[in-house]
């Protein structure tokens, strides 16, 4: 209940747990405060999507930073108890904006 904003960018791909982070940023978010997320997250192009779920491993293993670039990103977010208002999709969703 301390904070009225918490901007988060490109993170939850690379903690080891990213519902227990979402949960600290909803403990720490007074209520009505405002999440911004911009992160990676599964593509809503199939071929896209299959590819990130063949690779995410291998890359998260071995390409750099631990990222699992195919999280469902709003879906964690819903399941901590936020309420999504608005999601943009960037590059077929890779990117995705979440508020």
């Amino acid at each position: 209940n301390t904070f009225d904003t918490v901007l988060e960018t490109f993170s939850l791909c690379v903690v080891s747990d990213p519902l227990e982070a979402l949960r600290e940023v909803y403990r720490v978010l007074r209520p009505g405060g405002t999440l911004l997320l911009l992160e990676n997250s599964r593509s809503n192009n199939p071929a896209l999507g299959a590819y990130q779920d063949v690779t995410a491993g291998v890359l998260a293993q071995y390409g750099g930073k631990a990222c699992v670039w195919n999280q469902d990103t709003a879906s964690l977010t819903r399941q901590v108890g936020f309420e999504v208002e608005t999601t943009v999709d960037y590059y077929s969703g890779l990117f995705r904006a979440i508020r």
